[in-house]
């Protein structure tokens, strides 16, 4: 019987992913045509594969050009055939005139396909270890079981079971059965799996013989969400569990990190059941920028005038500390150059120097860590106390390569801070996703229902991290100006109970009113502009839920969708369509209602956290169309004020075409619309 051969490197299956081919250590290819380059360059160029790829039960055929024959052609992924049009290869597929059983196409006279290459993620891949023989992989990728209906169903079944049963060793690409892959990787390369393991290299037998997941720890202002992912990026399950905020006084805000952590577990032990631990691969954290008190135990430490030790997290929307923060602007440090020229009240800085000058007794003085609550986490699941970039560059006046400044603390009253090489706020720094300590702890394992040792990366800033997530999308097929740009063309906003608009650049530029630029705090090598509005879903919440109409809102809801699960914002979107009726837009109805959205200060670009809010054009009717038309308003508002800021960005040398927005209000279409309208930008979600 003639050996099975492998399809061809532009045929994939199922939801595989093309990748690049790594040539040298800064050399790459592309896998569907003989160019070369650096990764950046070739990663926009990939994606303009997807332009003329077709998608055929399951499987995504690329054009190839890599010299199988004289022109750019497709090659069937049941069958030895080549197509060069596109319409003939559909007609192909749809008549069916092939084989079940893929095939490498002949190779054609006087023409070679490139040798077989290593085929890396990304080019911070580790070298091979010395010592090792491992061979190089195979750039095709394996197509296991078909989506086409073959010519009956026995013959499938047949198939797919013989498919099923073989694999391939990765070390000496031995085919053999998969019962048996474990004890071949035992007796033939036992020792070549503990040379990697020493080297902290990925165990292959382990990723060949089960499915390998990672969990994300998400804790917003309100809620701690988990999910449990593939290597693939697939989300398998998420939890959420709510947290609660204390509001002692006007302008203060606090939490409970003992019931953040406590949150935490009970989340990831949610979406892990079913799972075996040893499947868990990795952890990480992201959280909004509170700030988090210990003593020199690891007790909390009351950050408020009650004493309760348990509230011991100033949030990230605290504002007692606008005296200070205006103090520190007053001062007029350099430092200050990479938040805008302005302190916010919001950053740690101000924060400290408040509970020093009101709580120096019950809190300062007791306080020996004070940490921003995304590495709490990352110390509470290691041990660790090395501090991630993300979160000392962009809240506490961190500046790599240089590192603590000391005559800012000093010039500010917080000397102290320098003792011990700033053991309390942080000595060692590390960027984003790095690996802490040894992994989870025996303590922190058992909490969260995970094995010792587990991986455990760096954390991010909550915002920061919905901007990793979104700035880089592929947006191949979608028309956006920026498919073909690099991620500078971007603009990441993520959207939820305040906004934080994420612009990056090559070279530092400095927008007044707007945080940054900020070293290697998202994107390694690259400089972070943070530009934000302090209040956006809560602003909405606020005029809604206080409206005089809201009960009646709230019935009609449910009257209109009992059982979709439909919100407010739904119903209200609706409710604005039939107010504007088929010959005029949305748009219009709000023009003469005007509301300035800044009732929790300005955050950028006028940096101002002492405004406040005002509507103007209110009348004394209270029915559903003016609790509507108010809604609509606050919209329009958030948008205008996202212009303002992207008009800031973009005059001091940003490129921005496209906005990339994520967070609750994305799923929000007229929120989405308006502010395509008002920029005059093209929005991806």
């Amino acid at each position: 019987m003639a050996r099975k051969q492998e399809p061809h490197l532009s045929v994939l299956h199922g939801n595989t992913k093309p990748k690049l081919i790594q040539r040298s250590q800064n050399l790459f290819q592309c896998p569907f045509c003989p160019k070369e380059g650096e990764y950046c360059k070739l990663v926009p160029h990939l994606q303009c594969h997807n332009k003329d790829v077709v998608r055929y039960a399951g499987f995504s055929i690329y054009k190839c050009r890599r010299g199988c024959v004289s022109s750019g052609h497709y090659h069937c992924c049941f069958c030895s055939k080549t197509y060069v049009r596109r319409d003939n290869f559909l007609r192909h597929l749809k008549l069916r005139k092939c084989v079940v059983t893929p095939a490498v196409p002949p190779a054609v006279t006087g023409l070679s396909l490139l040798p077989p290459v290593t085929v890396l993620p990304a080019p911070s891949a580790p070298p091979a270890v010395t010592g090792t023989s491992m061979p190089p992989k195979k750039t095709g990728p394996i197509v296991t079981g078909t989506s086409v209906p073959p010519a009956s169903a026995s013959h499938t079944r047949d198939r797919c079971k013989s498919k099923l049963k073989t694999t391939m060793c990765c070390f000496c690409n031995l085919k053999l059965n998969k019962k048996n892959l474990k004890l071949h990787m035992k007796r033939r390369h036992s020792e070549t799996l503990v040379n990697i393991k020493e080297h902290h290299f990925v165990d292959m037998a382990r990723l060949l013989m089960e499915e390998v997941y990672y969990v994300g720890v998400d804790i917003g202002t309100a809620s701690v969400r988990a999910a449990l992912v593939t290597r693939d990026g697939l989300v398998k399950t998420t939890a959420e569990e709510p947290i609660s905020i204390w509001e002692p006084q006007s302008d203060h805000y606090v939490q409970s990190s003992s019931e953040i952590w406590m949150k935490c577990c009970a989340v990831v032990k949610k979406v892990t059941q079913g799972v075996e631990k040893s499947q868990v691969s990795g952890l990480g954290f992201d959280a909004t920028c509170s700030l988090v008190v210990l003593d020199q135990n690891f007790q909390p430490v009351p950050v408020n005038q009650d004493g309760d030790s348990h509230r011991n997290v100033v949030m990230w929307m605290d504002h007692r500390a606008a005296e200070q923060a205006n103090r520190i602007t007053s001062a007029g440090h350099k430092v200050l150059s990479r938040v805008g020229g302005v302190m916010s009240p919001e950053m740690q800085p101000p924060k400290l120097l408040w509970l020093k000058e009101n709580l120096k007794e019950s809190c300062w003085d007791k306080a020996a860590h004070f940490f921003d609550l995304p590495d709490f986490l990352s110390w509470k699941a290691t041990g660790s106390l090395t501090r991630s970039l993300c979160t000392v560059v962009c809240k506490w006046m961190y500046c790599p390569p240089d590192g603590w400044d000391d005559s800012f603390w000093t010039s500010i009253g917080l000397e102290d801070l320098l003792e011990n090489d700033f053991s309390k706020i942080g000595s060692e720094m590390c960027s984003p996703g790095s690996p802490l300590g040894s992994g989870l702890t025996p303590e922190a394992a058992a909490d969260l229902g995970l094995d010792p040792g587990t991986a455990v990366g760096a954390s991010l800033i909550d915002a920061h991290a919905g901007g990793l997530g979104v700035i880089g999308a592929d947006v191949t097929g979608f028309d956006l100006p920026c498919e073909d740009k690099p991620v500078t063309s971007r603009m990441a906003m993520i959207c939820g109970t305040s906004t934080c608009h994420m612009a990056v650049s090559e070279q530092p530029l400095f927008v007044p009113g707007v945080w940054g630029p900020y070293l290697s705090s998202m994107l390694p090598d690259m400089w972070l502009n943070e530009g934000g509005q302090s209040a956006t879903g809560r602003l909405i919440d606020h005029l809604v839920k206080g409206h005089a109409a809201y009960a009646q809102l709230q019935e009609q809801t449910q009257q209109r969708f009992p059982f979709t699960g439909e919100n407010l914002y739904s119903y209200l979107n609706s409710h604005l369509s039939l107010m504007t009726g088929s010959n005029s837009s949305v748009d219009l109805l709000g023009s003469s209602l005007h509301l300035w959205p800044d009732f929790h200060g300005n955050r950028s670009p006028l940096a101002d956290p002492t405004l406040k809010g005002m509507v103007i054009g209110l009348s004394v009717s209270q029915t559903i169309d003016d609790l509507a038309l108010l809604y609509l308003a606050t919209v329009q508002a958030l948008a205008l004020g996202t212009l303002h800021i992207l008009e800031a960005m973009k005059e001091a040398g940003h490129d921005i075409t496209t906005l990339f927005l994520c967070g609750g209000l994305s799923k929000n279409a007229l929120f989405v619309q308006i502010h395509a309208n008002a920029t005059g930008s093209n929005v991806g979600q």
